[in-house]
């Protein structure tokens, strides 16, 4: 069984001009709280620390993917929207959102 970052880079070799040197998966701090439905409140809770991360990374040009992966190649810091499998695997880079030299 491969690693979530070879998986990412793998899935991600038809998608880039470089070649990825490394990668891991990525989501927005509290996007899992936002989405574990566990009230309102929990929710809420989530949904404003995953926002406000999303405006840092916005204000640096860097777009989030959730699911996402951040990847690494010579030159350049890569951000992906990633498909994941029920058993958590990554099946596919599904859009490059954003390459940040």
């Amino acid at each position: 069984m491969s690693t979530h970052g070879e998986q990412i880079v793998a899935a991600a070799r038809a998608k880039l001009d470089q070649e990825l040197l490394g990668a891991a998966f990525a989501k927005p701090r509290g996007a899992t709280t936002a989405g574990i439905g566990g009230g309102a409140i929990a929710s809420e809770i989530g949904s404003r620390r995953a926002g406000k991360h999303a405006k840092g990374a916005d204000a640096a040009g860097i777009v989030l993917g959730n699911p996402g992966a951040v990847g690494v190649t010579s030159s350049s810091l890569v951000t992906m929207a990633v498909k994941v499998s029920f058993g958590g695997q990554i099946k596919d880079v599904t859009e490059v959102l954003s390459e940040v030299p």
